[in-house]
């Protein structure tokens, strides 16, 4: 995978492969508005993944200042999943924010997102949090989130 920066001028792929990458079932998906505005913020940093061929293939979006960062969504498409884009995405952007002076990284998982939480922790993110009832599923219940952190 090839990963470059991103921004506005591609919220709409990246709320392509959100929509397409994402259950709907647990609340975790943004709305398409929510991509291009959180775009526009200051120190919100997009990283696009594309294939060989350069299909767009899978995204992370991040923010970080002073020395604290948060990745706020990744994903990548289902047919590119279990390939390790996912990781090849997360190791970018870490390394993305470390450049940038953060000393430490933070995001939340869905308790029973153990895919998601499997690679987070692989690559050294430990929980330090949790935030009850975070997400509101499409079926109207509500899921923990895990906070975790890792040390830059």
């Amino acid at each position: 995978m090839i990963v470059s920066k991103s921004g506005v001028h591609e919220a709409a792929v990246l709320s392509q492969i959100m929509q397409n990458s994402f259950s709907k079932d647990f609340g975790e998906c943004w709305s398409v508005a929510d991509m291009p505005a959180a775009l526009s913020l200051p120190h919100c940093h997009a990283r696009l993944g594309h294939s060989q061929t350069g299909l767009a293939i899978g995204f992370s979006l991040f923010r970080q200042v002073a020395d604290e960062a948060e990745l706020l969504l990744i994903a990548v498409l289902p047919a590119h999943q279990n390939s390790g884009f996912g990781a090849q995405l997360l190791l970018d952007a870490m390394a993305v924010c470390k450049s940038l002076g953060a000393t430490r990284m933070f995001l939340e998982v869905r308790d029973g997102n153990e895919r998601a939480a499997a690679l987070y922790q692989r690559h050294g993110y430990v929980p330090v949090g949790r935030r009850d009832k975070y997400y509101r599923g499409t079926n109207g219940l509500f899921y923990d989130a895990i906070t975790l952190k890792l040390a830059l």
